[in-house]
Order: structure tokens, then C-alpha cells, then sequence
């Protein structure tokens, strides 16, 4: 799910929205107050993590697995 956000003109985070007419009137709103063309949406894709590293097996040296 794409989900969008509202950034000022230093690339910094202002307030997140859940789709792009709630982050639109943000960004007007912002715009009022700061000036025009002071913010800007930006999709954001979900973020995607890296599963966990799997721990390495347990042996002792030269034991065979099993």
C-alpha cells in the first residue's frame, strides 16, 4: 500500500497522510501558512526489511551434524 507524505523544501517529513487528497489539502494548507510552493507530496513505498539473520548452526569442531 502506497501511503503518501507531505515535505518542505528541505526534504524533511511535515505530516504523513494515508492518500493523495488527504495529503494534498495538507500541502495547501502548508503552502497558506509558509508560503507558495514551500511544500511538496511525495509517494512513500512501504518499507521493505530484510528478513532476520538466521543464526549459525551450533557444532562443535570436527562433530558431525546429526
Amino acid at each position: 500500500m502506497t501511503t503518501y507524505t507531505v515535505v518542505n523544501a528541505r526534504g524533511r517529513t511535515v505530516l504523513p497522510a494515508s492518500d493523495a487528497a488527504t495529503a494534498a489539502l495538507y500541502r495547501r494548507i502548508f503552502d497558506d501558512k509558509h508560503g507558495q510552493s514551500s511544500h511538496r507530496v511525495v509517494a512513500v513505498e512501504p518499507e521493505v526489511r530484510a528478513p532476520d539473520r538466521v543464526p549459525p548452526l551450533l557444532a562443535t569442531k570436527g562433530e558431525a551434524l546429526g
